[in-house]
């Protein structure tokens, strides 16, 4: 058995040298090494999405402040709730809370 001193050595002593740069296909890369890091060319997903479940709050509203500043009324129509994957359809009125789901646009 080896110690790993003698590894080392083994490992310096050998002659190794990268291997050479080969551009493939992704299907024929099974099984292969990148040689250099990968790098995203787009955003996924391709906007700032809800990490969860919750509420999203509109900007507060100055009689707002001698409140709790916690509670909002829940705006309704179009923004009764925000789906996954989706964009609300017109910006939160001041001092208005809707529900937003896990993925949906914020």
């Amino acid at each position: 058995m080896l110690t790993p001193e003698q590894a080392w050595q083994r490992i310096e002593a050998a002659d190794l040298t990268p291997l050479p740069v080969v551009e493939s296909p992704a299907a024929r890369a099974l099984g292969c090494r990148l040689a250099a890091p990968l790098v995203a060319t787009t955003d996924v997903p391709a906007a700032d999405v809800s990490a969860m479940d919750g509420y999203v709050c509109g900007p507060p509203r100055a009689e707002d402040a001698d409140g709790d500043g916690l509670t909002r009324p829940l705006a309704g129509g179009a923004l009764a709730e925000i789906a996954a994957g989706c964009a609300p359809e017109m910006p939160l009125p001041a001092g208005r809370a809707a529900p937003i789901m896990t993925g949906a646009v914020l």
